[in-house]
């Protein structure tokens, strides 16, 4: 949803329905943050479970009345599986963020939060204000961003394990992919599971750098038009950085 879209939302609507619908952000922040937290979790146990597999530490696995043993197999459906739960978790990550943002600036309406600034209407602006209203989410702290935080090599190393756990997953999905396509296409069940693996990497990144440069759009200057909109309805204060 747009700016301009939730302007004309919060002008339609009294403070009252506001915060009924305010209520119900939240419950949807709260149920996709568990959504996201349980793929976190699988992703986990995937990527154990390749790497147990890669070093021969199991030679073979039996579930109940199941049971696995040509190892291969896990080599194939690893891959799959993983860039699958990470295409889900891009989207749910996505849908929490316009959530949260939506959520912030209804807000910033309902609440005496004070003045806001340019910055402080932004998607990448995840204030203490929202922050600590919301359930914890571990996708959102490591993607908030501090405008008043200056940069230098102390606050680069800091923020680096955190860099660091954002883009484990993205390297393994590269990681296994590779793997996957130089050591399965000896038979059709691995040809398929190369080409399902590559498609979806592929739509993953897509949707993952397509994200990234949306945001990178919407600098605080960039849509005047939109936040002198959206001010009408906030304190207001022009920050000179």
């Amino acid at each position: 949803m747009q700016l301009k879209d939730i302007a004309l939302f919060i002008k339609e609507n009294s403070k009252e329905q506001l915060t009924s619908y305010y209520g119900e952000l939240k419950e949807n922040i709260k149920e996709t943050n568990h959504s996201i937290n349980k793929l976190y979790f699988w992703m986990t146990v995937t990527v154990v479970i390749y790497y147990l597999y890669k070093t021969s530490a199991i030679s073979g696995l039996e579930f109940s009345i199941i049971k696995l043993e040509n190892i291969k197999l896990l080599g194939l459906v690893t891959a799959p599986i993983f860039a699958t739960m990470f295409l889900f978790n891009t989207l749910l990550v996505s849908r929490l963020s316009e959530l949260i943002h939506f959520s912030k600036l209804i807000g910033f309406r309902i609440y005496n939060h004070g003045e806001v600034s340019r910055l402080d209407l932004m998607p990448s602006r995840y204030m203490g204000f929202s922050r600590l209203i919301q359930p914890f989410s571990l996708s959102q702290e490591l993607a908030k961003d501090d405008a008043s935080e200056k940069l230098n090599a102390v606050h680069i190393a800091l923020r680096l394990p955190g860099a660091i756990v954002a883009l484990v997953p993205l390297g393994f999905l590269f990681y296994s992919n590779y793997k996957l396509f130089y050591e399965n296409l000896d038979s059709s069940m691995g040809i398929a599971s190369v080409v399902y693996t590559t498609y979806i990497n592929a739509y993953s990144v897509y949707r993952f750098c397509s994200k990234i440069w949306k945001e990178a759009k919407k600098a605080p200057l960039a849509e005047n038009n939109t936040l002198m909109y959206i001010e009408d309805f906030y304190p207001y204060r022009q920050l000179n950085k």
